[in-house]
């Protein structure tokens, strides 16, 4: 029989999982998933009120993304130093107040511009850029299925609840309530989890703890790589246009006379879809350690988007569905990549460069193909040119090199 010493070194949960599912609850009700992925349910509503063409109201998450690229290389370097403790309650309070104060826009530009600011700055501390440190701090021989599952996974069905929550909320009370709404859940709850369940990995040995492994390139080595370079570009390139079809899904299918509920809930597959693609990515990267792994999820876009494009009724539901695929995994990927090509030495500022050039990616392929339309008079052409870019960023996939950082062997206990 166990004595009490012994069964209280033994927690119920592990601290790994208990930290991982802190960090999934706050990704829940972060900047992706209430922000980027409800924004398609709230563009046409703000843009007719305040009088706007379909380019205006998506420069908001342009200027999130610009923000996020400026500002993530310090905050990235500021985690590596400080830790994630120590900033990421401050990111969460200024992530929400940025979103309540969507609610309190007036049609000005400026205005439109200083909340994408403030959005971008603190969904950018309290964003995958901490929590990827930590998940990658926690695991390593299951490092691909933890990060699949906490980064991408539980976002992606957090996002399809919010757009139908938020599509619901909409109707019953304009879209002014519903941001407030989001705002006041996302601090509620996302601050006192992050307070009560997150912690760092130890970087020094432990009893019965994992240590840390923090081997690999600087910031400024592998800036200056060819595998920087080509995964960062390839997965701009795929996300930038992922993003813009799904943003302006529902106004595309309105225009191919699609009612606005079937489209919603079309939209929601996007979401719902998402968390298979983390979770076979990867089981699939833990096992096989080869890009060509990571290259064969971004062939799902160009074929979905086909399907949006050429398959009529069965494709808009199946093409959709590939395309959430196609954005939970590409997105997902890059910590894992982060973490294989460049090490854990400077991930988090390396990270932040990665994901502040993605968002940015995001938040100009809306723009982009808002301007399109506005331009063209429809999304005929906008729509061909983005199953160009992903058929673009699949073929350059194809050539990503051999990882430089291999899982350790060694049996660990977290993961």
């Amino acid at each position: 029989m166990s004595s009490p010493a012994i069964s209280a070194r033994r927690p119920l949960f592990s601290p790994a999982i208990v930290s991982a599912v802190g960090s999934a609850i706050c990704l829940a009700l972060g900047l992706i998933s209430l922000f980027m992925g409800t924004f398609p349910v709230f563009l046409s509503p703000v843009s007719t009120e305040f009088h706007w063409g379909l380019s205006i109201f998506p420069q908001a998450p342009m200027i999130v993304g610009i923000c996020g690229a400026v500002a993530g290389p310090f905050i990235g370097r500021l985690i590596d130093r400080k830790g994630v403790r120590a900033i990421l309650p401050i990111g969460l309070a200024l992530w929400s107040f940025g979103l309540f104060s969507l609610s309190l826009m007036d049609g000005s530009l400026l205005g439109l511009y200083l909340v994408g600011a403030i959005i971008g700055i603190g969904g950018t501390i309290a964003g995958p850029i901490a929590f990827a440190k930590v998940v990658n701090g926690w695991f390593d021989r299951n490092r691909g299925l933890a990060l699949g599952l906490v980064m991408s996974g539980v976002p992606a069905v957090a996002t399809a609840v919010a757009v139908m929550v938020s599509q619901g909320l909409i109707d019953l009370h304009g879209w002014r309530v519903t941001y407030r709404i989001l705002a006041v859940v996302a601090a509620v709850v996302a601050i006192p989890a992050c307070l009560l369940l997150v912690r760092e990995a130890p970087s020094h040995d432990a009893p019965g703890a994992p240590r840390a492994d923090i081997s690999g390139l600087t910031a400024g080595e592998a800036f200056r790589s060819r595998d920087f370079l080509v995964t960062i570009g390839v997965s701009c390139l795929a996300v930038g246009a992922l993003m813009g079809v799904s943003n302006h899904f529902i106004a595309w299918m309105a225009e191919r006379g699609v009612n606005k509920q079937s489209a919603t809930l079309a939209l929601s597959l996007y979401s719902l879809a998402g968390p298979l693609g983390p979770l076979v990515g990867g089981i699939l990267v833990d096992r096989i350690v080869s890009p060509k792994v990571v290259a064969g999820f971004f062939a799902l876009a160009p074929i979905g988007m086909a399907l949006l494009l050429f398959g009529g009724s069965f494709g808009m539901s199946a093409g959709i569905v590939l395309l959430g695929l196609a954005f939970s995994s590409v997105s997902g990927f890059m910590p894992y990549l982060v973490s294989r090509y460049f090490g854990m030495k400077a991930a988090s500022e390396i990270l932040a460069v990665a994901f502040a050039a993605m968002t940015v990616g995001m938040g100009v392929g809306p723009v982009l193909i808002g301007f399109g339309h506005d331009l063209s008079g429809g999304y005929g052409r906008p729509m061909a040119i983005a199953e160009g870019c992903m058929v673009l960023a699949f073929a350059a996939a194809l050539f990503f090199q051999p990882y430089r950082f291999g899982a350790r062997r060694p049996l660990e206990k977290a993961g």
